[in-house]
């Protein structure tokens, strides 16, 4: 279990090095106070890397009802060697006071679990699914081009992971609208609605579901609603926009390439 203390300092309790200690290491008044404006979901960090058979869970912050909860080291957690569809969740416990020698705290505990796929409670957040072949598959944790979401099995999936921002539902981890951006700036016919986009993702520590909904409208001259619209749905808009959209090396788009795959193909074939 993973727990967050807070100090509580009551008139007549004796003040503690240890209490001390937690202010120095722990401010969350601060923390707090810098995020009351983003709704509950991934604030911060918590990249995961694969190594040997675990799932490393990097340093972060997330949000739950309000209250704000910090993940202070890495956390390995191990993947089952049998094959399966699985979803690595934190699990949020009650809040609870505890009093002892040291000190009188405000305890924020959580966990970190990788469990059979299934619909999250609500007092779990996800942090990737993973589709996994079985002991010994390797698992892709690095995103070098958006073509890397598109892999189903034995991939660190964090296209339904909600990230918070100003909304209810939370929006797009930023790691996908950033590798989005890269391949799209790569594009030789962006528009100053992508080149505005693009530029936002790139360099925005995270991007409003309103935002990407507002560019999905201007890019399909149709109206989505912000609160409709899956994770999953918002990447497949993405996807197709880039695939559409023609490569600035080689002058041709998407179809065009395909087109001449199959003359490849064809021309093969024939001799």
């Amino acid at each position: 279990m993973l727990v967050n203390k807070t100090p509580l300092f009551i008139r007549g309790s004796i003040l503690t090095k240890e209490m001390l200690a937690a202010m120095r290491d722990y401010p969350i008044d601060l923390i707090e106070l810098g995020f009351i404006n983003r709704g509950d979901g991934i604030l911060a960090g918590f990249l995961i890397q694969f190594q040997r058979g675990t799932l490393i869970v990097g340093r972060g912050i997330f949000k739950y009802k309000d209250s704000i909860y910090v993940l202070t080291e890495e956390h390995p957690v191990k993947i089952p060697i049998d094959s399966g569809n699985y979803v690595l969740k934190i699990v949020v416990e009650d809040e609870r006071l505890e009093s002892n020698e040291l000190g009188d705290y405000k305890c924020r505990e959580f966990q970190m679990i990788l469990d059979t796929l299934e619909p999250l409670k609500e007092n779990e957040i996800e942090l990737c699914r993973l589709g996994y072949s079985g002991q010994g598959s390797e698992v892709v944790s690095r995103y070098e081009t958006f073509s890397d979401f598109h892999i189903v099995s034995n991939l660190v999936d964090i296209k339904h992971v909600r990230y918070a921002d100003h909304s209810r539902v939370g929006t797009l981890h930023p790691i996908i609208l950033k590798t989005f951006a890269k391949d799209m700036i790569k594009k030789s016919n962006l528009d100053a609605i992508d080149s505005v986009f693009v530029l936002q993702c790139l360099n925005a520590e995270f991007i409003s579901r309103e935002c990407i909904i507002a560019y999905l409208n201007l890019k399909a001259k149709k109206t989505h609603s912000k609160d409709n619209l899956e994770n999953i749905e918002i990447y497949q808009l993405l996807r197709e926009i880039l695939e559409e959209t023609r490569d600035k090396t080689t002058g041709i788009d998407n179809e065009e390439k395909q087109i001449q795959t199959q003359t490849k193909r064809q021309s093969i074939e024939v001799f």
